[in-house]
């Protein structure tokens, strides 16, 4: 994401895919990921214990607006000015749009 918002390049070994996506696709390799990766999301405590985050209630696509809009956005993005709070801006607009 660095790549991206701090020095607007690709990162390395970045490609396009050959084909449009969607969200069924972001679904279906979400899960391809997680089925290889089997980690409970979540975050540590003040304390520094690791506590497993919940499922809001709504569903899958609740769920994934808001680890993608609210949960993962790391706070140093809060107080982002010019074009990195653009970028940032205009991300979450466009992820907001998805739902």
């Amino acid at each position: 994401m660095g790549s991206f918002f701090r020095n607007q390049t690709f990162p390395e070994n970045w490609h396009r895919r050959a084909s449009p996506g969607a969200l069924d696709l972001i679904g279906t390799d979400a899960t391809e990921i997680l089925a290889a990766h089997p980690i409970v999301p979540g975050a540590n405590d003040a304390n520094g214990n690791f506590v497993a985050d919940t499922l809001p209630a709504g569903g899958t696509l609740c769920a994934l607006y808001q680890n993608l809009g609210s949960d993962n956005l790391p706070v140093s993005l809060n107080n982002a000015t010019g074009l990195l709070k653009t970028n940032v801006d205009t991300l979450l607009d466009a992820i907001f749009n998805l739902f």
